[in-house]
């Protein structure tokens, strides 16, 4: 659970430096949005979680999705009003 706080408080923080404290960061940015793929760096927590997508549109966050265990769990997040 730790890994997916860090990935969501180092995202919405804007935090690059204490995202690659945890993991490999990969980004990707077009006109419609962006995407992130965290890649754990600690073998622990790999064995658990092997990779976090986070997307959004401008700052908002929209999905995180954690891969793991043989599943996938998503987590949508709509703009507020």
């Amino acid at each position: 659970m730790q890994a997916l706080v860090e990935a969501v408080r180092g995202t919405l923080a804007g935090d690059l430096a204490a995202l690659r404290r945890h993991y490999g960061v990969a980004f990707a940015a077009t006109a419609a949005g962006w995407r992130m793929v965290l890649t754990p760096l600690s073998l622990r927590v790999l064995g658990a979680v092997q990779r976090i997508t986070v997307t959004g549109q401008g700052n908002e966050l929209r999905s995180v999705e954690t891969e793991g265990g043989g599943g996938v769990d998503r987590m949508q997040i709509a703009p507020a009003p």
